[in-house]
């Protein structure tokens, strides 16, 4: 096997005009297999190669190449698609057709090697996102998450994780292609593996001692699926990108997360984050989110499949603030108008993390922490109690009312509100604290359209009235996306750079799934 872990410009001008077309097909073949070498092991050779006019001859030689030929060119395009520039010159040049006819038609590697080169081309690309599913990819993808070759199932889900990405159209597209169930049943399969094999035969394709089909891929360790009726492997990196796709999927689309529950995605989604590196747990928990917004019947899914007490840890040793963020994003959103999991969440021992997180944490997750103890405070006299006995609920609830950020402030109040409401021993807390002072005096609040009124009813209780000048939606916060180097339950362990080839990229070239808004639903009311 030929390695190449260099080479300068005259290498790659000497491959590119290999590659012209009215030469030997078995030396265009293999200037493709060395092209991939090249572009896999040195990142910088991806955008040289497109300059020194690569793309088209590549493009050209996919139509024509015998089935080996195809894998490797495939793989070449996918390794240059990393490259941000590279995803429109491939797409001009003709190149997203031929790759999706090879996706219908190829070998496994072939497929494997075409799944894997669509996914970098809609990663960060609306406008290629829009080609490769007018193209027909989709229900080729589809298919393809039901072969029974392992790696070409995970890199089947990347691409249609990608092309859903932030793109309502192609979310409802590959919702109604039915691709919701078999990605269920790979993340069924990824939580019940048991050991590791070697990655199979796609691995052994070639590219040196990198497979070609493997440019985004990355792991070459793979856990065997021994649960009765999957019977297939799943990478590490293939648990995150199944979780990515159910996320993407999910997004702002009710009747994605209606099909995810009733699938029985949320069991293994909440597997992953219990189980999965990392990275997966991080995925896995942004889909949880993700899933929740429409569907609340998802909300008892999630709780029954044991999420709360997983939420609850990562609330309080969280490593970073991203977790601890985005849990206390999900506890709050569980915890609306759920009177069982309001009081799972108190079990779990929740409210004492979320207080400190109102005192600790960045703004973000004060803004989660707040929503959260506000939703709970709806649970009855019994759990306002407990918050209130918290001895860092209320005076971080009264900081942040008085010099939070806007949103921040008003959830702060509504939570210090309902806490107030029927309860005299926090109402007088918040008085000790300082906080009905700052309500009463409006301190902060007259800007933001509060009305404050007494209730009648003999106590220092307080109720606010939105203004219809801040709706729902303003008060929607978006979580920014951070690829998380630690373990959320706090170990502080660095996950493993495994990725071959294309060293740290990733299939979508870094391109993420928002969150969808953090507490949206839970955000509605108090």
């Amino acid at each position: 096997k030929l390695v190449v872990m260099g080479g300068g410009p005259s290498t790659t001008l000497r491959l590119v005009a290999n590659l012209a077309d009215g030469g030997e097909l078995k030396d265009r073949e293999a200037a493709a297999k060395e092209l991939c070498e090249l572009a896999g092991s040195v990142p910088e050779k991806r955008d040289q190669i497109a300059k020194a006019g690569g793309v088209v001859p590549l493009v050209a030689l996919l139509k024509v190449a015998s089935p080996r030929g195809k894998e490797w060119t495939a793989a070449a395009l996918g390794h240059l698609a990393l490259h941000p520039t590279n995803k429109a010159l491939i797409a001009d040049a003709g190149g997203i057709e031929p790759l999706v006819e090879l996706v219908r038609s190829g070998t496994p590697g072939g497929k494997g090697a075409a799944a894997t080169a669509l996914a970098s081309l809609a990663g960060k690309s609306a406008t290629n996102q829009d080609k490769i599913a007018k193209a027909g990819a989709v229900p080729a993808l589809v298919a393809l998450l039901n072969t029974a070759e392992p790696q070409v199932r995970e890199w089947a889900a990347a691409a249609l994780g990608n092309l859903a990405l932030q793109h309502p159209g192609n979310q409802t597209l590959v919702g109604d292609a039915d691709a919701v169930r078999p990605l269920v049943v790979l993340a069924a399969a990824a939580v019940t593996g048991a050991k590791d094999t070697p990655s199979g035969p796609l691995a052994r394709l070639g590219c040196g001692r990198r497979a070609p089909v493997s440019a985004p891929m990355a792991s070459s360790d793979t856990a065997e699926m021994g649960e009765a009726g999957h019977g297939f492997t799943c990478s590490a990196k293939g648990k995150e990108w199944v979780a990515k796709a159910l996320s993407s999927l999910a997004y702002n689309h009710t009747q994605n997360q209606i099909r995810i529950g009733e699938a029985g995605g949320i069991e293994p989604l909440v597997g992953l984050m219990k189980t999965g590196t990392p990275n997966a747990k991080y995925e896995s928990l942004k889909a949880l989110i993700n899933v929740v917004g429409g569907c609340p019947e998802n909300k008892t899914r999630i709780a029954k499949a044991g999420a709360i007490p997983l939420l609850a840890r990562f609330v309080e040793k969280g490593s970073q603030d991203y977790w601890r963020e985005i849990a206390a994003g999900l506890l709050g959103s569980l915890a609306q108008h759920h009177t069982a999991n309001q009081a799972a969440i108190d079990e779990a021992g929740a409210i004492q993390p979320l207080a400190m997180l109102v005192h600790t944490g960045s703004a973000q997750g004060k803004l989660y922490a707040a929503v959260a103890l506000c939703n709970l405070s709806d649970g009855g006299q019994e759990l306002k109690t407990r918050i209130g006995r918290d001895s860092m609920a209320i005076p971080g609830l009264v900081k942040l009312a008085e010099a939070g950020t806007p949103t921040a402030r008003t959830w702060a109040a509504k939570a210090l509100i309902s806490l107030a409401k029927g309860h005299e021993d926090n109402q007088r807390r918040i008085a000790n604290f300082g906080g009905m002072a700052a309500l009463l005096e409006k301190k902060g609040f007259a800007s933001m359209g509060m009305k404050l009124t007494r209730i009648d009813d003999g106590e220092e209780a307080l109720a606010a009235e939105e203004a219809a000048s801040e709706s729902t939606a303003a008060l929607t916060t978006q979580l920014l996306d951070a690829s998380p180097s630690v373990d959320p339950d706090g170990a502080g362990v660095a996950e493993a750079n495994d990725t071959p080839a294309a060293a740290t990229d990733r299939p979508d070239g870094e391109a993420e799934p928002g969150l969808e808004a953090v507490g949206e639903e839970a955000k509605k009311d108090c």
